[in-house]
């Protein structure tokens, strides 16, 4: 059978023409293709303007990967300023005397630039850094963590809050025990959660878009709060879980 290349109609294996859209097979057969065999050419050219195409493609791709080498090889060395300094070489000292004179502290050297960026990069004590646009939590001394409120509202990987002793406040402000400033429907101080040794409360704190618990509205009042509740808090959506001590 002869499938036509127009309208995908098989035909016969000696038909010259399509039965269906009457193209006809032969200008097919006596199509000339370049010396490559990949191209078809008119009769009237001397060289395939295809394979020529193909071959300042490489040409400048060869071109663009030998820049990019060298321009990442430029990179490096310009990173590093010591790599370009000499073993024997002293600083300029007459620049360190005209910045005195200036009022300006002289420049440091690449070493200690590095090390106050490290010493910046360290984290405070009782603290967990979040990345990005996350703030900082931090776990509060002397009070013992009794719960946790887990979310995937914010971060794929999720995304965990500690509960303490007491009295914990949720929101968007940054004295609560659990801050998320992320969540533009949470209010500064959204809900509440107590505990005082024989069970958990949740209370809404007169928040703009109220707190919800298993799919419930919460009370200005309070009410308990279950293990492996469901709490939703503006967009956010939590999971509570109880710790045993």
């Amino acid at each position: 059978m002869k499938l036509c290349p127009k309208c995908h109609t098989e035909n016969a294996a000696d038909a010259n023409f399509c039965m269906q859209c009457k193209f006809q097979f032969a200008t097919i057969q006596a199509r000339r293709l370049c010396p490559a065999g990949k191209h078809p050419m008119d009769p009237a050219w001397t060289s395939c303007p295809y394979c020529k195409n193909d071959s300042q493609a490489s040409v400048i791709h060869l071109l663009a990967q030998d820049a990019g080498a060298e321009g990442q090889r430029a990179k490096t060395v310009v990173e590093d300023p010591a790599s370009q300094r000499p073993p024997d070489l002293k600083p300029d000292r007459k620049v360190d005397r005209d910045s005195a004179v200036a009022g300006a502290e002289p420049t440091p050297p690449v070493e200690s630039k590095r090390k106050t960026v490290f010493r910046s990069a360290q984290m405070e004590p009782g603290a967990v850094r979040s990345s990005g646009a996350h703030a900082t939590q931090a776990y509060l001394p002397g009070r013992r963590i009794v719960a946790l409120l887990v979310t995937y509202s914010r971060r794929r990987e999720g995304e965990v809050f500690p509960v303490y002793e007491g009295r914990n406040y949720l929101g968007s402000a940054s004295g609560c025990e659990v801050c998320l400033k992320t969540d533009a429907e949470i209010s500064a101080k959204h809900a509440a959660i107590f505990y005082r040794g024989e069970g958990f409360e949740i209370s809404d704190e007169k928040s703009l878009n109220g707190t919800w618990v298993n799919g419930k509205p919460v009370p200005l009042t309070g009410q308990p709060l279950p293990n492996y509740a469901e709490i939703k808090t503006g967009a956010t959506q939590w999971r509570f879980i109880a710790i045993e001590p």
